[in-house]
């Protein structure tokens, strides 16, 4: 009988996070090391990710959207200027976060060879 795991997805993108933001990075996270924190089978890995690319988008558009969402209870009762400056700083607050896949996707983006050019369309 099949092990039924709970929250699979959520728990790749958590793990793929991790790894990525760590010392090692992104280049040092593969689909095996993701897996195997997670306690699941490569090829289970397969059946929510097509890619390690695709991975890395995911976790930056939940990260994104999170932003997004948390914006509008930043903003109630603040001036404009403070809004905008907490716009402004959470933006960088995430772009701070990922730049290292800003510059891994600018490098992609020269090279653009078939995967890099997937890569740096989907960042």
């Amino acid at each position: 009988m099949p092990k039924l795991i709970e929250n699979v997805r959520e728990n790749i993108l958590s793990e793929a996070k991790r790894q990525m933001l760590s010392p090692e990075g992104y280049d040092a996270m593969t689909i095996r090391s993701v897996a195997n924190s997670c306690n699941i089978a490569v090829g289970t890995f397969y059946n929510y990710f097509s890619s390690k690319e695709v991975l890395a988008a995911h976790v930056m558009l939940n990260d994104w959207n999170r932003l997004v969402d948390g914006i509008t209870p930043k903003l109630k009762g603040a001036d404009p200027e403070s809004g905008i400056r907490t716009i402004f700083n959470m933006i960088r607050q995430f772009s701070d976060i990922y730049a290292g896949m800003w510059k891994r996707s600018d490098s992609a983006k020269r090279s653009a060879s078939g995967a890099s050019a997937e890569y740096h369309k989907m960042i």
